[in-house]
């Protein structure tokens, strides 16, 4: 599949900028160019359903259905399982905590039964930036080269729910934000990225 009238292309790998493209010297997530979106919310679902990387498709599925930051992420060890696939995440950054269902690589999630020690004690971040990348599940926002490779899923889940028409409120609630202005954050990011 090729994405047409974009300066991005769609791979095996996922979504990256085309060679000497004009968007690696400026936007190269472009949130408003919904060519990008799409494809890579296609290549996200398609990894999380056919790739054999059950720890990776754990973070990636809790991070893309509910928009968990990294950090939430590898906080997870035993004492946040409450059973039937449940988990409960433990709000970093000050956001509030939520319980969450785990839908990809349950067997990662029985698993932490036997693991007194968090996720992040055995991964790190910078494990699951290289890994993301490796299969080309990233995306860079403005001319940060650095920003938001792992927060991708956060931005896709923010703007899907938005697609839906879910109250402001709602979504920042969702995301375990204490307050409705943390959302415009995510606002501001969309904007910023548009070049033209």
């Amino acid at each position: 599949m090729k994405v047409t009238s974009s300066p991005f292309r769609v791979s095996q790998q996922g979504v990256k900028p085309a060679p000497n493209s004009a968007a690696q010297s400026s936007a190269l997530c472009d949130l408003e160019n919904k060519n990008f979106i799409a494809g890579m919310r296609k290549n996200i679902e398609e990894f999380l359903k056919n790739s054999n990387d059950k720890i990776l498709v754990f973070m990636l599925g809790l991070m893309y259905c509910y928009g968990l930051r990294v950090s939430e992420v590898l906080a997870l060890d035993r004492s946040s399982m409450l059973g039937n696939y449940q988990l409960l995440v433990r709000g970093s950054k000050g956001s509030e905590s939520r319980i969450v269902t785990v839908f990809y690589a349950k067997e990662v999630y029985d698993s932490l039964l036997l693991n007194t020690y968090p996720l992040g004690y055995v991964y790190s971040r910078f494990w699951l930036y290289r890994e993301l990348k490796k299969y080309g599940l990233y995306g860079y926002f403005g001319t940060n080269m650095y920003a938001s490779v792992t927060h991708l899923a956060r931005h896709l889940k923010v703007l899907t729910l938005t697609e839906q028409d879910v109250p402001r409120g709602t979504i920042s609630h969702f995301l375990g934000h204490k307050s409705i202005k943390s959302l415009s954050y995510y606002e501001k990011k969309g904007k910023s990225t548009k070049r033209g």
